[in-house]
């Protein structure tokens, strides 16, 4: 628009002072005022170009985060898959090693669960996974990690917390899995859980994998002792 005004402005100017012919005058007006034009077109061609390549790069940055998110999230429960578990929980025990602030681990297992994925089916099964999925991260701190290990096995990490608190958090998660109820079609669900808790206050353990293990055999005997109760590893 400047450039069509200022070739505007000079066109009538010369018409006045130089008594150059009209036609010329046109002639120049109306060439100077179609390369405007086939700039303007230039331009929005060029923008209409830029703003597609900005979308397919927001569109390809939103496809790349999903990517990331999935690989360390578990898709049906929404919490972390076994990867990213060992991810934040190796970090987690080499902050415990230094700092030498006491570390607890929760293994957690649903009761029964393969015999009501059978009896009812894989999807009511999902369901019972993320309605415990729920519940136990509601009875959970912000800063506890809390992951999936695959089929109906979990696991809870918690920093800096006493025995006693460690044992009080596992027996609130037992008592509220226990007594949630789930919806599912036209019946009302419920379960329980067996726990193997193991507490370490010093750095005595090698690795992680040791105190996994330790939660792990706990957790066994809390399902030979009857089930739905804390155990903790001697």
């Amino acid at each position: 628009p400047a450039l069509f005004l200022t070739i505007g402005s000079l066109a009538l100017y010369l018409f006045v002072k130089t008594n150059i012919s009209a036609v010329i005058i046109v002639v120049t007006f109306i060439g100077y005022t179609l390369t405007n034009f086939l700039g303007l077109l230039v331009s929005a061609r060029l923008y209409s170009a830029r703003r597609k390549e900005f979308l397919s790069r927001i569109s390809e940055q939103a496809a790349q985060e999903k990517l990331t998110r999935l690989a360390l999230q578990d898709e049906l429960t929404g919490i972390a898959n076994r990867r990213n578990f060992y991810r934040q929980a190796e970090a987690e025990f080499a902050y415990f090693k230094r700092s030498r602030h006491p570390l607890s681990v929760l293994m957690i297992d649903i009761d029964h669960f393969k015999k009501m994925n059978d009896q009812y089916g894989h999807y009511i099964g999902d369901v019972l996974l993320q309605s415990f999925a729920t519940t136990v991260k509601s009875n959970l701190r912000e800063q506890d990690l809390f992951a999936r290990m695959g089929g109906e096995e979990f696991v809870v990490v918690l920093n800096n917390t006493t025995e006693i608190e460690s044992q009080i958090i596992a027996e609130r998660i037992c008592r509220a899995v226990a007594t949630s109820k789930t919806q599912v079609a036209h019946a009302v669900l419920s379960m329980t859980v067996s726990l193997g808790m193991v507490h370490q206050v010093l750095p005595t353990q090698n690795s992680l994998q040791s105190l996994l293990n330790r939660a792990d055999r706990a957790l066994y005997q809390a399902k030979t002792l009857g089930r739905n109760q804390v155990q903790l590893a001697s």
